[in-house]
């Protein structure tokens, strides 16, 4: 089985299940020669999971292998994440290049599917016209329509109402013995019928967006956008719309000029959620200490996870007692922290979100954001640490924005 990874398959994952659980990422290329180098890149991460698995264990090799040789034949994307254990073989296609990585332990390693869930960061564009209304489904890569029970033209919204014109004092005619009325509409009815098309189509777009956290963005002149926006409940409607006709656009058009109004939005979104970090540092809603983020997670208490892309740090976790020892070098009991810590945080519901190296300093543990504060000492000053000054001072910068944008391995929280 292929799909485009969700950040509902990340919580699967996550989720304790037999060990051991093998992981394997792979950069992906859909053309001939691209498909036979991603084939030898299987045929070595099998033999060296045989190589760590016990001989009773290398049917999940073989199941490796056929996943992997399925994967390829159906791959359409620039990466590749296969995941075996004995309840499950699942196979990914993304838009991001990975890279190369095979791991083989007591979990699934996640932290590279969650950039590839936020290159999928999602948003919604309604094509909005009296002539055609279409609401598609986007992200970096490109827009799909979607079957709604949204009307599809302003006829459809308001039925009689729209064919039947207002009778006016206007001159008869007689035409082969019947009496002809000329109905007209003058601006101001063609306003309330603007208005009424618009509240028509707002009310079949709540229903269907309204548990929603992506952001909506309209295609539309700009009369219509500001109609529209006088009247929708949404509070995820963004300022901004692809302004003109969008009638005869195609898909590829309407995502040329929408997408870079969408990635401002989500490299918005990055800047605010590194804001509040910098906000709760030192106030007790925050920690950055490995002890003081593992107990924590343990105890269930963490809100908002950050994470760099590429912190990988080895130690010993207990997640009953929320108990950590770092290690300076990997052993043969240690296990990756900054991914036991990210599973476990996704379990008992936080938000991850990871960025790019440099954005965080790679010196400092993941920033955890506490759902309740932890108390601080009366009447003692807040006394950083070395790595807490450095992270203040990085949060501090500004961050580009990426393209795709930053990750967010989970919808945005509504207020």
């Amino acid at each position: 089985m292929l799909k485009t990874p969700t950040f509902a398959d990340v919580i699967e994952l996550s989720q304790p299940g037999p060990d051991p659980c093998i992981s394997l990422y792979l950069p992906f290329d859909p053309t001939p020669q691209g498909k036979r180098k991603a084939a030898i890149r299987v045929h070595n991460a099998v033999r060296e999971a045989q190589q760590q698995l016990e001989r009773d264990q290398h049917g999940l090799a073989t199941a490796l292998e056929e996943l992997g040789d399925d994967a390829i034949e159906r791959g359409h994307g620039q990466g590749l994440a296969l995941f075996v254990n004995t309840r499950r073989a699942i196979a990914f296609n993304a838009a991001i290049r990975f890279k190369e990585l095979e791991r083989v332990g007591q979990r699934f390693a996640l932290i590279p599917l969650l950039e590839a869930v936020g290159s999928q960061a999602r948003f919604h564009l309604l094509a909005l016209s009296p002539n055609h209304v279409q609401l598609h489904e986007g992200n970096a890569q490109g827009l799909t329509p979607v079957a709604s029970s949204i009307p599809r033209n302003m006829g459809e919204a308001l039925g009689e109402e729209y064919f039947i014109p207002h009778l006016g004092a206007r001159p008869q005619s007689v035409s082969h013995g019947r009496t002809n009325r000329h109905g007209h509409r003058d601006d101001n009815e063609k306003d309330v019928q603007l208005m009424r098309f618009m509240r028509a189509v707002e009310e079949a777009v709540w229903e269907e967006l309204k548990d929603s956290d992506a952001p909506l963005i309209l295609a539309c002149v700009d009369r219509n956008a500001t109609a529209f926006a006088s009247v929708c409940r949404l509070a995820h409607l963004i300022a901004n719309h692809v302004s003109g006709n969008a009638d005869h656009m195609t898909l590829a058009a309407l995502h040329e000029r929408a997408w870079p109004l969408m990635r401002e939005v989500f490299a918005e979104r990055d800047r605010q959620w590194v804001a509040e970090s910098e906000t709760a540092l030192g106030t007790g809603r925050a920690t950055t200490t490995w002890q003081g983020l593992a107990s924590a997670v343990c105890e269930g208490r963490v809100d908002t996870l950050l994470i760099g892309r590429e912190q990988e740090v080895w130690g010993g976790y207990d997640v009953t007692t929320g108990a950590i020892e770092l290690h300076d070098e990997r052993r043969d009991d240690s296990v990756e922290l900054t991914e036991a810590l990210v599973q476990l945080a996704l379990q008992r519901g936080a938000y991850v979100a990871s960025f790019p190296s440099g954005e965080l300093p790679r010196e400092v543990p993941p920033i955890a954001l506490l759902r309740w504060d932890t108390p601080l000492p009366e009447d003692e000053p807040v006394e950083f640490t070395p790595d807490e000054k450095q992270l203040q001072a990085a949060l501090r910068g500004t961050f580009p924005a990426s393209d795709p944008p930053g990750t967010w391995a989970a919808p945005p929280r509504t207020s």
